[in-house]
């Protein structure tokens, strides 16, 4: 844990307890300096924080009394301390906050007009990617080839230098880069390989970035493969359970059950696990709910992009 952090916070300002005995221990000053010795650490649910992102504080506190308060005190950078938070010990004399930084300072526990412990953490700006092509999931699915957009932008906006790098086995390599649009948008696009892989944005260290910052997305190629769809409601299931109208899922003869298949039909993808064996008719390889079917807008038997 360490000492001091940055940290991005806007609560509402409350009286501050002990201020005078808080700024003379925290600034480093000849003020109760055994008292830093005794005084105990401030957890956090996170090293690397989002502006306006929750982040959990907790800590604990037995020399002290169930029941007792526990102020959460930011330092900002310019300008006073004041309260952005406060609690109760438990029984147990633990106690938890949840904060929203927005401003970057240094935050400390205060307690009985007692320094409790400054919190340990840094600020900075989480890279957020949005990949159009499976929403709701971090995984890329295309034919191999075939080039997929990646857009990233980081908040709050600026300008940094990213790098995208790739894996396909065990080493990352630079594969682009680049300086991000003052409104911090970045576009890049990918050639998916015919294996799967990982793709990784980095930004670089900068004004308001405690150290680089990373997203990873994962990279599949699709294959053809007939599929047929099936409806027998009711009926037992190999991997378990019966089959509902609007289960998700697939039938295959050799998957393990539970696997993951991303299935592309006329630009529509589903992600189903499989549930059931089968199809057992001429060179199908997939059947699909009557769920799935409806959602890629498949009827009959046809050739489906999947992966695996």
């Amino acid at each position: 844990m360490h000492r001091h952090s940055k940290v991005l916070c806007s609560i509402a300002v409350l009286p501050l307890v002990g201020l005078a005995a808080f700024s003379n221990a925290a600034s480093g000053g000849g003020a109760e300096p055994d008292l830093l010795d005794r005084t105990l650490p401030v957890r956090l649910s996170s090293s690397l924080v989002t502006w306006g992102s929750p982040i959990t504080a907790s800590g604990r506190a037995p020399s002290l009394k169930p029941g007792d308060e526990v102020r959460i005190v930011l330092r900002p950078d310019s300008g006073l301390p004041r309260t952005v938070a406060s609690t109760r010990l438990s029984r147990e004399r633990r106690w938890k906050v949840t904060l929203r930084p927005t401003q970057e300072g240094e935050v400390f526990a205060v307690a009985s007009h007692s320094l409790v412990r400054s919190a340990a953490f840094s600020g900075g700006q989480r890279i957020d990617l949005a990949i159009g092509v499976t929403p709701g999931s971090d995984t890329i699915a295309g034919r191999a080839g075939t080039r997929v957009r990646l857009a990233a932008s980081v908040r709050p906006a600026r300008r940094v230098r990213w790098t995208l790098e790739s894996r396909f086995s065990r080493d990352w390599r630079r594969t682009a880069g680049g300086i991000s649009a003052p409104d911090g948008r970045i576009a890049v696009a990918i050639r998916l390989a015919r294996k799967a892989g990982s793709h990784r944005i980095r930004v670089a260290p900068t004004s308001g970035l405690a150290g680089s910052t990373s997203r990873t997305v994962r990279s599949r190629p699709l294959r053809p493969a007939l599929a047929s769809w099936y409806g027998l409601y009711g009926g037992g299931l190999a991997c378990g359970g019966r089959l509902g109208r609007n289960q998700i899922g697939v039938a295959h003869k050799t998957l393990p059950c539970g696997t993951k298949v991303t299935i592309r039909y006329r630009g529509r993808t589903v992600v189903a696990p499989v549930i059931d064996r089968g199809p057992f008719i001429g060179a199908r390889e997939f059947d699909l709910t009557g769920a799935v079917a409806r959602r890629l807008h498949f009827d009959g038997v046809d050739t489906v992009w999947v992966s695996p």
